[in-house]
């Protein structure tokens, strides 16, 4: 097959990582794979054999994306298109529904950004969910009439850390913008001082980027000097999270983070600004693995919730620690992305053969 996929952003992100991925397992199946979205740094992981097309999505330049997408549907004579993120959904729809070119998207946040528009809604052929506890709740708000699919992200087999962590080591990835930043304030301002007075040896480092990344290294640099270190680290982008992960005792995050940290072997918690989980275990896999490693019933995160859950898990890290090399064999094989792609290329046929 002629495979288009069309996402907006390709730079730093869940979604970003999942069209990495997906775009080389198709690409390694044998598969024709045309790529359209921004300059990003996720390109320089394509597989050479991938058909990188630069195009900067914008709401104001919608006709002129449109007709650039479907001038590269007819020249490649592309079989299938697969649209990620709420602009590229909305014009590869259009452009389907202009070339009779069938469209997949994928709703990696809230179905109500990233479908927002009627029109994306309707003309797209079968909308696939990486997390059930969305789907079910889009199902009942929109009737999408059998064009939902839940097929959670998938992680690429990496081998198990040889995991030697400094024990006082947590780490922090995101995209460091408003919503996250919310959060990480009161990370830095309330909780990470109280931690450092309890543990000295405490290392805090937030991987990401994003347009707050230079407010977030002011107040990183304020809370270094308040106390005397420099514990406190914004690391910025970085291309592969797991040198870093090797030596770090404790990832905080939920959706893509905690699956390719848990899949490593690193111990998580799972935490964003709306939902305070728990950190995940052999117990809760088999659930979490459905909501893209949300907690979905938690509620948000305060000061005590977050100091509760670090303290007891640096009180209880040898086992958490080797519960996680344990679970991480099991999350490589339920969730490989070898499997979740294809699933993904039999939802392609199956949508093509309905023609």
């Amino acid at each position: 097959m002629t495979i288009l996929l069309v996402i907006k952003r390709f730079d730093f992100g869940g979604a970003e990582n999942h069209v990495c991925d997906l775009a080389n397992d198709l690409c390694e199946k044998g598969h024709n794979v045309i790529l359209a979205t921004g300059k990003g740094r996720q390109v320089e992981k394509l597989n050479p054999k991938i058909k990188y097309i630069p195009i900067k999505l914008t709401d104001f330049l919608i006709p002129c994306h449109i007709l650039r997408l479907t001038f590269l549907i007819i020249r490649h004579n592309v079989d299938i298109i697969h649209a990620h993120q709420r602009l590229a959904i909305l014009n590869a729809c259009l452009a389907g529904f202009i070339t009779r070119r069938k469209v997949i998207s994928t709703v990696h946040g809230r179905t109500r950004y990233d479908l927002r528009h009627a029109l994306s809604r309707r003309l797209s052929n079968k909308i696939i969910f990486v997390s059930k506890r969305i789907l079910q709740i889009s199902n009942r708000k929109y009737n999408f009439d059998g064009k939902s699919v839940f097929i959670p992200n998938g992680i690429r087999s990496v081998e198990l850390l040889n995991n030697n962590p400094r024990p006082y080591r947590i780490c922090y990835v995101s995209k460091i913008n408003k919503s996250h930043f919310s959060f990480l304030k009161i990370l830095i301002n309330k909780v990470l001082p109280v931690l450092k007075g309890k543990y000295p040896q405490l290392e805090f480092w937030i991987i990401g980027d994003g347009k707050k990344i230079t407010e977030l290294k002011n107040l990183s640099e304020k809370l270094n000097i308040r106390t005397y270190s420099n514990f406190c680290k914004v690391l910025g982008y970085k291309s592969s999270l797991l040198p870093y992960y090797e030596s770090t005792s404790l990832v905080m995050g939920v959706g893509r983070v905690a699956l390719e940290a848990s899949a490593a072997g690193v111990p998580v918690l799972m935490i964003n600004s709306k939902r305070m989980g728990g950190m995940l275990t052999k117990e809760n896999f088999k659930d979490i693995k459905h909501t893209n490693f949300v907690d979905t019933g938690a509620s948000p995160p305060c000061k005590h919730s977050i100091l509760t859950a670090i303290e007891t898990f640096f009180n209880d890290q040898a086992r958490l620690q080797q519960e996680a090399i344990t679970l991480a064999g099991k999350i490589q094989k339920d969730l490989s992305s070898d499997l979740m792609s294809n699933k993904i290329i039999s939802l392609y046929r199956n949508v093509i053969e309905k023609n």
